[in-house]
């Protein structure tokens, strides 16, 4: 009887061990993003500025429009509208209530989003998981807004915008007009699929003020650093969705990952400084417009690249927490000990 005891429990300790070092094969460290928010508390509201603006009639109307949303409505009415601020008309707003008198882009995006629940629900998700990692950061304000079809997103102090009325989905007939001058490859992304990722990147670029490096490399772990943030924001989020890729472009590019790799290091282009070269791998667009880059890839595989690199980085340092990747500023430190070799 012991005798048996002695050897179920040898059994069960070899379990454990081949269960650990399956763990570790697949990168020791790589739960640190499967966490439980249930219990964070945030407030990330979706804010309507577009119903509001689109409310207004008064030159009241105006004046209260700008108190409630000093910063945005700034940006809003010189950034995005264009409109231009006189001496006698600081808050533009005839301008303003001329523009608020054309309904028709409005009236389609208070159609098509007339349910906001699942923007409300991805935000909030979202932003329990950057309560977790980053817990005494301030979370920004989420402001809809109509950008007449010029901008998805805009990020500024404390907010980020998003256009709605760049979300109606591809087969909105609008987008195809010759006067928009939209690709078909731009056109497959205005897309309700694509709204909380968006608007989770804007954030990322704007609260962590990433800026590109000329070096290939460093940009590659630049855009590494924003898409692992987005893993750890919207773990649930499938990976061609955060990209932006078809799951046969995702597959195409996994499928090239080592001969793509070796080919760069080969032709010494991850320590260039050609800023016009580089770009090709970073560019959107239908497919990476490189040298030696079949046209059957996705666009930017820079980008996904630097991903790879960051995530088999995070992997390996299981003690490296999300915070302080962020505010690595030594990128080829990342990629010196990330040990990353495709296989």
């Amino acid at each position: 009887m012991k005798a048996n005891i002695i050897k179920k429990v040898q059994i069960l300790l070899f379990i454990s061990f081949l269960t650990f070092m399956v763990s570790c094969n697949k990168g020791c460290g790589s739960d640190k993003l499967d966490i439980n928010v249930k219990d964070i508390e945030v407030q990330a509201p979706l804010l309507r500025f577009d119903q509001e603006m689109y409310r207004c009639k008064t030159t009241e109307d105006i004046k209260n429009l700008k108190a409630k949303y000093p910063v945005f409505y700034n940006d809003y009415v010189q950034q995005i509208r264009q409109f231009v601020p006189t001496e006698s008309d600081p808050l533009c707003t005839a301008q303003m209530l001329e523009f608020i008198g054309s309904h028709e882009i409005y009236d389609t995006t208070q159609y098509i989003f007339s349910d906001t629940k699942f923007i409300q629900d991805g935000l909030n998700d979202a932003m329990k998981h950057f309560k977790y990692h980053f817990k005494n950061d301030s979370i920004p304000k989420f402001i809809a807004f109509v950008s007449t079809f010029d901008f998805q997103n805009v990020a500024g102090q404390d907010y980020v915008g998003i256009g709605l009325d760049m979300y109606f989905g591809k087969d909105f007939l609008y987008y195809t007009d010759s006067r928009l001058e939209f690709a078909q490859y731009f056109i497959d992304k205005l897309d309700r699929a694509y709204l909380v990722r968006n608007a989770m990147r804007a954030f990322i670029e704007q609260h962590f003020d990433l800026v590109p490096s000329p070096v290939f490399i460093e940009h590659a772990l630049q855009q590494g650093k924003i898409y692992y943030m987005m893993d750890a924001l919207c773990p649930e989020m499938p990976d061609t969705i955060k990209i932006q890729y078809s799951s046969e472009k995702l597959n195409w590019m996994k499928s090239v990952e080592k001969e793509m790799w070796i080919d760069l290091v080969n032709r010494k282009v991850l320590f260039s400084k050609n800023a016009f070269e580089n770009e090709k791998y970073f560019t959107d667009g239908p497919f990476t417009n490189a040298p030696d880059v079949s046209r059957d890839s996705p666009p930017r595989v820079g980008e996904w690249l630097g991903w790879q690199i960051v995530k088999k980085y995070m992997e390996t340092h299981s003690n490296i927490t999300l915070s302080e990747l962020m505010n690595e500023k030594d990128l080829m430190k990342i990629y010196k000990e990330s040990g990353y070799r495709p296989k």
